[in-house]
């Protein structure tokens, strides 16, 4: 399966009471999941957003958070996710 992957460009977010604010705009939280990375770390995934405003998608391991904001109207799947970050962490 090809993927269509587009380096976001970071913002500075505030975490509210029932999502994130990021400039103005609300992001819901759609999903979370942890998964162990092959080193043995535990990896947390996140997908918020919705279809009008695009996608953040987020995964944090060892205190180090990498977030990809996009305009995406179509959400990724949890293994989409992933694939995009290990493409991220390998330097893709």
């Amino acid at each position: 399966m090809a993927l269509a992957l587009s380096r976001g460009v970071p913002r500075r977010r505030q975490t509210g009471t029932t999502g994130v604010v990021d400039g103005g705009a609300f992001f819901e939280m759609i999903d979370s999941w942890t998964k162990q990375s092959p080193s043995g770390k535990t990896v947390t995934f996140k997908i918020e957003g919705d279809r009008k405003s695009g996608f953040v998608y987020s995964a944090k391991m060892d205190g180090r958070d990498i977030k990809e904001i996009t305009g995406f109207r179509e959400e990724l799947t949890r293994e989409g996710v992933e694939v995009m970050f290990a493409n991220y962490v390998a330097g893709k």
